[in-house]
């Protein structure tokens, strides 16, 4: 059976957004691209964690949470997030990840809160070969499952390869 072969490193995407108001009293947000230095040192009074495209997970998202280098009462810093987001690539269970970034009120030096918005890489949990009845010469699962090169519980599951044990 061959081992999982080495990926090169995930690149860690540098996108931070903000969004104008608090988050609770207007729905209406404004989104813009914003400096990641207009940030640099400001008081960080929250971060969360949340999952897009897939339902809420307590334990995985406190996991994730303790990956971060940044916490609630720490100053920002561009660094930080940035590990941060490099320690949840690092993983391997992250497909994307974005940093938001909410100012606490009016002021362009007031608090911020930091939301890390996670697409989680789907990956194989287990492989089981069933076999029928057939007619002709017998194959055991042990034959398919040695011709198949992501047998390993774990493996990040993708497009090219699906089709590349297709065969």
């Amino acid at each position: 059976m061959l081992g999982p072969q080495a990926s090169p490193p995930t690149p860690v995407p540098s996108r931070i957004s903000l969004r104008t108001g608090a988050a609770e009293e207007n729905s209406a947000h404004t989104t813009i691209n914003a400096r990641i230095e207009d940030y640099e040192g400001r008081q960080v009074v929250s971060v969360e964690l949340t999952f897009e495209n897939s339902p809420p997970d307590q334990p995985a998202q406190a996991e994730f949470l303790s990956l971060l280098k940044i916490g609630s009462g720490t100053e920002f810093s561009a660094v930080r997030v940035r590990d941060s987001l490099q320690a949840l690539f690092d993983t391997g269970r992250i497909a994307n990840a974005r940093v938001e970034v909410t100012e606490e009120g009016q002021s362009k030096t007031g608090p911020i809160r930091l939301r890390f918005v996670v697409q989680r890489q789907v990956q194989i949990g287990d492989v089981r070969i069933e076999l029928g009845t057939f007619t002709g010469t017998p194959v055991s699962a042990d034959e398919i499952r040695s011709r198949l090169n992501f047998v390993q519980p774990g493996t990040r599951l993708s497009k090219q390869l699906i089709e590349r044990n297709a065969d």
